[in-house]
């Protein structure tokens, strides 16, 4: 109910958004990409495009990739580029908020200890990807000191899984409207690049403990860090 009154109602600007998209950058507005869903089953993710047509490298997008387009820059900073997805969430392939659908490539690799997650129907939010978000957490694309996916699947992904199925353990109304709030928020400090920059040189991810696990909770460190976020409006 919920994704088709938004569909309506974002329809003309979605439009609106598509031709910016074509006109701006050769190739089809809108991108498609397996990913996996609720019990490891696949089905077609929808984004607008933000990369450069036929653009290749890795499945994560690290700060200073150059794949990235002008106004796929703008898209993804305030997470346009995601709306599409609600036709996702409509024929049920996604919830509104939920774990972020991985991409099979990626799910292969995730420790065992963590494959829980994609039991759970994935969101077009959540509070995994709000709270750790790449352009936060992953190195920057230029950096030759730090291979991006180990690192991401090493140090972000126990740490986004805990906070994703904290949630799912309990998707209360309120925790729910709360995540929305916070990608909302997100959104806008992404926007802000003075504030966002101040914010970045304050924040720092917490590598897991060796011979640890992080399923079900999140280091302190770390939501400290999420709360002084969230109290501050996300940045």
């Amino acid at each position: 109910m919920v994704a088709s009154v938004s569909l309506m109602i974002l329809l003309v600007p979605m439009l609106l958004v598509g031709i910016a998209v074509w006109m701006t950058s050769p190739g089809p507005p809108l991108f498609a990409q397996t990913r996996i869903g609720q019990g490891g089953r696949g089905f077609r993710l929808l984004k607008f495009r933000t990369m450069r047509h036929g653009a290749s490298g890795s499945a994560l997008t690290a700060p200073g990739d150059t794949r990235i387009t002008p106004l796929g820059r703008v898209l993804r900073a305030t997470c346009i580029d995601e709306l599409p997805q609600l036709l996702n969430v409509l024929v049920g392939h996604m919830t509104l908020v939920g774990p972020r659908p991985q991409t099979p490539g990626f799910a292969a690799r995730y420790p065992g200890e963590f494959r829980g997650v994609f039991l759970h129907r994935p969101g077009l939010t959540g509070p995994g990807v709000v709270r750790f978000n790449d352009d936060d957490v992953l190195p920057d694309a230029a950096s030759k000191t730090e291979d991006i996916e180990e690192f991401y699947l090493r140090v972000v992904v126990p740490q986004r899984v805990a906070a994703d199925l904290a949630y799912c353990d309990q998707p209360t109304l309120p925790r729910t409207l709360g995540v929305l709030w916070e990608t909302a928020l997100l959104a806008v400090r992404r926007v802000m690049p003075r504030r966002r920059r101040a914010e970045a040189e304050g924040a720092s991810i917490v590598e897991p403990p060796t011979g640890g696990s992080l399923r079900g909770e999140v280091p302190m460190a770390l939501m400290e860090e999420a709360n002084r976020r969230s109290a501050g409006g996300m940045g």
